[in-house]
């Protein structure tokens, strides 16, 4: 369970479907998948905004490194 402030619902199933189904056909595993997805949708929702602005942020970094980790 991942805890956020929560500014705005909108985009948080979209973010969710978007990055689990991506990592489920890049062959990663579900638990990786569900995990993956659910940092995504958190950050979403912690913003006001539906496509909040992924760049230099941190968590593109920690994507980053959990892909990494998965290969």
């Amino acid at each position: 369970i991942i805890h956020v402030p929560v500014a705005s619902t909108v985009g948080a199933g979209d973010s969710f479907s978007a990055s689990f189904l991506y990592n489920f056909m890049l062959g990663k595993e579900i638990d990786t998948c569900l995990e993956i997805a659910s940092k995504v949708s958190a950050f979403v929702v912690s913003k006001t905004e539906a496509v909040p602005d992924y760049n230099d942020c941190s968590l593109s970094k920690r994507l980053k490194a959990l892909q990494q980790a998965t290969f």
